[in-house]
């Protein structure tokens, strides 16, 4: 059962952040910033949608190791 409750647990915190990064990704930037100049070695658009997905995840499974380990009161910071 122990195991079945952290595999849940797992799945909430993952499922939570990348809600939390839908809702951010609704939120695009204004035309200031098309407006801005940048450097030649900025990376493609298309990049950063995987990019930030994947660090999402990572931060999710970060979260449910730290709240694994010490509790939830180490994992909130």
């Amino acid at each position: 059962m122990a195991k079945n409750g952290g595999f849940q647990a797992r799945i909430a915190k993952v499922g939570l952040t990348l809600t939390a990064a839908f809702v951010a990704s609704r939120f695009l930037p204004d035309a200031w910033y098309a407006a801005l100049q940048r450097p030649a070695f900025k990376p493609p658009n298309w990049v950063f949608p995987p990019a930030w997905s994947v660090l999402y995840v990572l931060m999710a499974i970060a979260a449910w190791r730290a709240c694994k380990r010490d509790g939830l009161s180490a994992a909130i910071v």
